[in-house]
């Protein structure tokens, strides 16, 4: 019975990438390099990681994923990638890569900042006023979709305002309790930011609409994304190696 189960999984994923790979065949897939901070395991939000690698594969990306510290110079070149996305997913031990720092400064291409602890050079990319809040709640809010979702209270988020006209916003955020707004997704110019990401609610619709519109993909549905729940390389290497051959 187990293998009957685990036949039909791949059976499903064989067919879901091979539909995948028929529909995207007319457009070029951008390749990104994807790289995080941590895991952030103590506080149970590897799932962040897990779901971006798969929001951007689900958009039409060619991924590469590598931790923040793991990066070496001359990595990151615009022969070699058409962008770099960044996701800091444990802000409260911020790292930092001189040689990636260096490297960005030097790429042309696409870059996404996801999460806090932007650098000087981010900041003066986009372009305006930062805001920084601290044990606030927050409201996401999407008017395309016509949804806002309270979120959680979150120790640090920061935003931007007075940003310049050319710059391109997607949903927005406020204080409970307040009225002014501030934007959720940015895009100006290459540079694209968001201040805050979980895998569990509408902040990846929002995202998935950022990314579409900076690496210019069609705005079509995609096929459905078959996820294993509870199988890691810290719960069961063996079967994961099982699944992925």
């Amino acid at each position: 019975m187990f293998k009957k189960i685990w036949l039909v999984l791949i059976t499903l994923i064989v067919e879901m990438f091979l539909f995948n790979a028929a529909g995207q065949a007319d457009t070029k897939q951008p390749v990104v390099l994807f790289m995080y901070d941590s895991l952030n395991i103590d506080n149970n939000k590897a799932e962040n990681v897990y779901s971006l690698n798969r929001l951007l594969v689900s958009t039409g990306c060619n991924v590469q994923m590598m931790q923040i510290d793991e990066y070496q110079a001359g990595e990151l070149d615009d022969d070699k990638y058409d962008g770099v996305v960044t996701l800091i997913n444990w802000p409260e031990h911020e790292q930092s890569n001189k040689a990636l720092d260096e490297d960005r400064l030097k790429f042309n291409g696409i870059q996404i900042h996801i999460g806090d602890n932007m650098n000087l050079n981010e900041m003066n990319d986009i372009n305006g006023e930062t805001i920084s809040y601290h044990q606030r709640e927050f409201i996401l809010k999407d008017p395309d979709r016509k949804v806002e979702q309270h979120l959680p209270q979150l120790d640090k988020l920061t935003v931007f305002d007075q940003l310049s006209s050319d710059t391109t916003t997607i949903g927005s955020l406020k204080i409970q309790g307040q009225d002014h707004e501030y934007p959720y997704g940015i895009i100006s110019r290459n540079q694209g930011y968001v201040p805050y990401y979980a895998s569990d609610d509408d902040s990846t619709f929002l995202l998935a609409t950022l990314i579409k519109r900076m690496f210019n993909l069609p705005n079509r549905v995609n096929p459905p994304l078959l996820t294993i729940g509870g199988v890691t390389p810290y719960t069961d290497l063996a079967l994961l190696k099982k699944i992925t051959r």
